[in-house]
């Protein structure tokens, strides 16, 4: 029972659920924007090859989405084999997504997604800070990691995350940045929804003693956001 009333703590930041209700109350309405990048490998000086985003209205408790980016582009470098194992974006599945859409070629030349970026007030994605290390515009933006925020010890996989809401998942799709991104908006809704019972278990511990009374239904969500949390399996 000891082991039940312990805090959450988060090992990549102190309270992320408390510093996400914090954001979402500075203004009203805020406009939100979730993201997956696919790259020609794992540092900034590579090539995006794909981005999605998808932006929405957050007018709790509706998450209303007011609009989408999708493009492919091709690699300034060679193209990276380790890269491309994971996502699958060779050359030919480059040309195959671009071809009639007179996109730019290249990510760096897309100026139509930093208009697209414009006014959001948070972004969120899995592993949302190397996403960003492309994105040196959006640098002032607060952020939400739904990798990172959710772990005392080894960082879940999206997909694993995903299974933890009991999300299903289809693994020949991961990877793939419109699926990743409909992945990470419902976990993100799902977050939102239960928002105050992660919060309860960063201040808490228990989130029962947040509130007066505790109904059988409130007792359900808090055991579904101890399993999401990893807090028991």
């Amino acid at each position: 029972m000891e082991e039940r009333m312990k805090k959450f703590q988060c090992s990549s930041e102190p309270a992320p659920f408390s510093r996400l209700r914090s954001i979402l109350s500075r203004k009203k309405d805020p406009v939100i924007l979730v993201l997956d990048l696919e790259t020609n490998g794992l540092s900034s000086r590579y090539s995006v090859l794909s981005v999605t985003a998808e932006k929405y209205l957050y007018s709790p408790p509706e998450l209303e989405r007011i609009g989408r980016f999708h493009r492919f582009y091709y690699s300034r470098e060679p193209e990276n084999p380790d890269a491309i194992r994971v996502n699958g974006l060779t050359r030919e599945r480059l040309e195959q997504e671009r071809a009639g859409k007179g996109w730019p070629a290249y990510f760096d030349e897309d100026y139509d997604f930093q208009e697209f970026c414009r006014g959001i007030d948070l972004v969120v994605g899995h592993n949302i800070h190397f996403d960003l290390k492309f994105l040196p515009f959006l640098g002032g933006v607060d952020w939400f990691c739904t990798m990172k925020s959710h772990t005392s010890g080894k960082f879940p996989s999206l997909e694993r995350l995903a299974r933890r809401y009991g999300i299903s998942v289809q693994p020949g799709r991961l990877h793939q940045g419109d699926y990743d991104v409909a992945l990470t908006v419902e976990i993100f809704r799902r977050i939102l929804h239960d928002l105050e019972i992660y919060m309860a278990f960063e201040t808490k511990g228990d989130p029962a003693e947040r509130f007066f009374t505790v109904s059988p239904k409130e007792v359900e969500r808090i055991q579904e956001v101890r399993k999401r949390l990893a807090l028991e399996e």
